[in-house]
């Protein structure tokens, strides 16, 4: 079968239960101004094309030398709770003849950053993409360093494609490309699970999410993920290291990695992370076999911890098994590697020491 061309994308508005997307318009210039107004600013803008315009009339004079273009096409995304735009995205790269589009130039501010918005937003888009204007591929591409964007990526569905080295100069600095895409024949798997996930009934009363948005793919070839099995050796019997380290309460005093103290939230617990966000987590029920295994439900979707202790002769052996996802770099996973390992090592110091539990 033939592909056929896709049509052009027009500026046409696009409408969600919790967000609109609005061709970027001059009346946008005071909320973006203000959502990009924030004290993190250098941070927020380090990894895209140049800093935002340093006034509204800055935004205004943006917004109007962008609004005739056919490429790329700037979208405001709006709350549709207080009609406020927080932030922009733009459709981008766009070649009709081969059904290829890329998602790009995202900036979404501190009011909706991690929120059903900009998920929604996502999910706007590629439903336009695909059905509306019949594209095959529909990209994102990010700078190799930009962690955030590249665990982004991964949440909303895109599959990691591979790193284009030495692929642009932005800001007078080499930028490898990290490439993802999702296809078109991918899409109604990927649409099922965004509905199911922004449907009204998987929030609660403050709009935090009761289940993860769950569409997250293995590497482009089928393969695995690059891993590391970490592991320390504990002079005391394995039951009795199984039996502290399960204890969620005591999850704080050994592995402060994750953060500075877990309490009981209904079935679940919640962990305080190192920024304060709480995050819930939900770990295996006792069992004989030393699986301390659990589940993280952070900001990007679930992460699943294997934890495991073993017998070592008359002592125990203490594992982990750390996976290297496209959203971390070389540097960030040596990064973890260590933190799990001092984590490790606090807990021997506390079973091997002479008040150990």
């Amino acid at each position: 079968m033939t592909p056929r061309t896709a049509a052009p994308p027009q500026r046409v508005v696009l409408e969600g239960r919790y967000a609109r997307l609005e061709p970027l318009h001059v009346r946008h210039a005071e909320d973006l101004f203000a959502a990009a107004s924030v004290p993190d600013m250098a941070e927020r803008f380090a990894y895209l094309p140049a800093d935002p315009p340093p006034s509204v009339d800055g935004f205004r004079q943006w917004i109007a030398s962008q609004s005739d273009l056919p490429d790329p096409i700037l979208f405001a995304v709006v709350d549709r709770a207080t009609g406020r735009a927080g932030g922009w995205q733009q459709l981008m790269r766009i070649v009709p003849e081969h059904g290829v589009i890329e998602l790009g130039y995202i900036y979404w501010g501190p009011a909706i950053a991690r929120t059903r918005i900009v998920t929604e937003g996502v999910y706007l888009t590629a439903r336009h993409v695909f059905e509306d204007l019949g594209y095959r591929r529909f990209e994102w591409k990010c700078n190799d360093l930009n962690a955030p964007s590249r665990r982004a990526a991964v949440r909303f569905g895109f599959t990691f494609e591979g790193i284009f080295r030495q692929h642009m100069i932005v800001r007078g600095q080499n930028r490898d490309t990290a490439w993802f895409s999702m296809l078109d024949h991918e899409w109604p798997d990927l649409r099922a699970e965004y509905e199911r996930w922004l449907a009204s009934d998987n929030f609660d009363g403050s709009a935090a999410q009761k289940t993860s948005l769950r569409v997250q793919k293995p590497t482009a070839d089928g393969s695995t993920y690059p891993s590391r099995t970490l592991s320390v050796t504990i002079d005391r019997d394995w039951r009795d290291v199984y039996a502290y380290a399960s204890q969620p309460a005591n999850l704080s005093a050994w592995a402060s990695g994750l953060g500075s103290g877990v309490e009981r939230s209904g079935d679940d617990w919640a962990l305080h992370t190192p920024d304060g966000t709480p995050v819930r987590m939900q770990f295996a029920p006792d069992n004989a076999f030393g699986v301390l295994d659990h589940d993280v439900f952070a900001a990007n979707g679930p992460i699943h911890v294997a934890l495991r202790v073993m017998p070592n002769g008359a002592g125990a052996e203490v594992t982990f098994l750390l996976i290297q996802t496209p959203d971390l770099s070389d540097s960030e996973f040596e990064r973890d590697a260590a933190t799990v390992m001092a984590d490790l090592r606090t807990l021997k110091t506390i079973m091997e020491g002479s008040t150990s539990p």
